[in-house]
Formats: structure tokens, sequence, C-alpha cells
């Protein structure tokens, strides 16, 4: 927490007074949020790989297939 308030604070400019006396939720997922994609793209600039994986859409629906059949299963186990 005090290093995500030191982070936001930095960034805009503001004491962490401030901060605490008007800042919200919001502030934290938006300054969050702009890191990473900043991050991100420093990382692709410098030829590394994304940190996050991109799934295709046949890869969704495969993995949701694989849950919902296992779904399944547990729920016709626990009926026996």
């Amino acid at each position: 927490m005090i290093l995500s308030i030191d982070r936001i604070c930095q960034r805009y400019g503001r004491l962490p007074t401030e901060l605490m006396q008007s800042g919200t939720s919001f502030d934290f997922v938006v300054c969050d949020t702009a890191i990473k994609w900043e991050v991100e793209q420093q990382n692709r600039a410098e030829g590394r790989a994304p940190q996050n994986k991109t799934y295709s859409r046949q890869e969704l629906e495969d993995i949701m297939t694989k849950f919902r059949q296992r779904q399944e299963q547990s729920n016709d186990s626990e009926k026996s």
C-alpha cells in the first residue's frame, strides 16, 4: 500500500497526505494500469516477450470446454 501511494504521488506530483484526503481506489487502478502498460511497451521495445499471454479464440474455447467437462464430471460424482 505504501509503495502504491508513493508511486501515485511521484507520478502525479501530489503529497501522500493529499492523496489520502482526496484519493479513491480509482486513482490506484488508473495508476497501476498506466504503469503496467508503460512496462509492457518498454519490454516490447527492448525485444522482451510480453508478460501476459494472449489467447486465441480457439484456445479460450478449448479451455472452457475442458472446464465444463470437469464441472460435469464433478457434479456426476457428487450425485453418486
